[in-house]
């Protein structure tokens, strides 16, 4: 005597993934940007004297007159990236500054607004950039990848992601599914982690940065100062000198 045949078939399965939504991403964009603004509108202070070009994200600061004194360890404080390149059609000195956090948020589909801050000059025929000197943080985009980008745009449009999966069914009863469910949740959530990771270190290098501006500020202004440490945190003293 035989034993009961089963009857297994599959069907496929749409899952939703929630772990980030689309006012979640409105946050992200919202703190990156404010990151932003915050460095700049301390910076402005200095930036005010200069000339100011954008390119790819990049600002083109033409100090003709090396008006600010240690202009370079001033913006390595805020966690900006600097360096100095001789342009041809600009006198003086010209640094160009760039910010991970803009690339972040071009993962985003978002372009920062550096105009809101900062005064921004049109570049002359006469000045040539070559590209290479940029900063293009291609090396974020191991973490960032195209994939995460992909997840991000539709949860932008949908709310959420969609992934796809194969369901068993043995006799009416489910066997389980099959799908990439737990492999992009996890990293949805290291996205989560790496940007708060980003925003917690923004942060801290906005309090190095406004100490070293003022360091330097005090300094030009004819005071001698002194840095002091006091639980963990950077004191200035200053002392006018006569």
């Amino acid at each position: 005597m035989s034993g009961k045949k089963t009857y297994t078939y599959t069907v496929p399965v749409n899952i939703k993934i929630e772990t980030i939504n689309k006012d979640k991403i409105k946050e992200i964009e919202e703190t990156l940007s404010l990151c932003i603004d915050r460095k700049l509108e301390k910076l402005n202070i200095l930036l005010k004297n200069v000339d100011i070009y954008l390119i790819n994200n990049n600002l083109i600061v033409n100090d003709r007159y090396n008006a600010n004194l240690n202009f370079k360890e001033v913006v390595n404080e805020f966690g900006i990236d600097i360096k100095e390149e001789a342009i041809e059609g600009l006198k003086g000195k010209t640094y160009i500054l760039g910010d991970l956090l803009t690339k972040l948020l071009a993962t985003l589909d978002k372009q920062y607004d550096f105009s809101k801050i900062l005064n921004i000059k049109d570049l002359k025929q006469e000045v040539i950039i070559n590209p290479n000197i940029l900063f293009d943080y291609k090396n974020l985009e191991e973490i960032y990848d195209k994939e995460l980008i992909s997840f991000l745009k539709e949860i932008r449009k949908s709310g959420s992601v969609n992934v796809k999966g194969i369901e068993t069914i043995t006799d009416g009863i489910s066997m389980g599914v099959v799908s990439d469910q737990n492999r992009v949740v996890e990293k949805l959530k290291n996205y989560l982690n790496n940007i708060e990771k980003q925003v917690h270190k923004n942060n801290e290098y906005l309090q190095k940065g406004t100490t070293e501006l003022i360091y330097n500020r005090a300094r030009q202004m004819g005071y001698s100062v002194k840095k002091e440490i006091n639980n963990k945190q950077v004191q200035l003293v200053l002392v006018r000198t006569e």
